[in-house]
């Protein structure tokens, strides 16, 4: 017996991956110094 439909538990992974990697983006850009965040926007920009 299924509890859940295929979406459902697709839709449920896809939201876990999406926060998990905003974290791990997040404390990303904590660790990294200003100086090379402002670099890495001027490359964006270029």
């Amino acid at each position: 017996m299924k509890t859940k439909t295929k979406e459902k538990v697709y839709a449920e992974r896809q939201h876990n991956y999406k926060t998990k990697k905003e974290e791990i983006f997040k404390k990303a850009l904590d660790s990294v110094p200003t100086t090379d965040k402002k670099k890495e926007e001027q490359k964006k920009k270029a």
